[in-house]
């Protein structure tokens, strides 16, 4: 299973998945940005994890579908930081 970065949606999320499908690309059989309309896109559990965040921009799951991290949008539109996340869930 793929590291999924599913993007919350905000104003911004075109914003963030073209951002972080260029860090996906650069391993793409471990890595995949999921957008709420796509089919794999987990909606309970995405709901879930961002009850209680604030500007939530997305979420990112580990290979088994857990969630590994939060990201509100701020940090979603921050490349290092989208790479360290795809990074630490292939880890996790």
């Amino acid at each position: 299973m793929l590291i999924r970065f599913c993007v919350v949606p905000s104003p911004r999320a075109m914003e963030i998945a073209e951002l972080a499908r260029g860090f996906a690309a650069m391993d793409p059989n471990a890595r995949r940005v999921v957008l709420a309309d796509d089919e794999d896109y987990p909606v309970v559990r995405i709901a879930a994890a961002i009850a209680d965040v604030k500007n939530p921009g997305a979420v990112v799951l580990t290979r088994s579908g857990d969630v590994f991290r939060v990201l509100d949008v701020g940090d979603a539109c921050n490349g290092g930081l989208v790479d360290l996340a795809f990074a630490e869930a292939r880890l996790a």
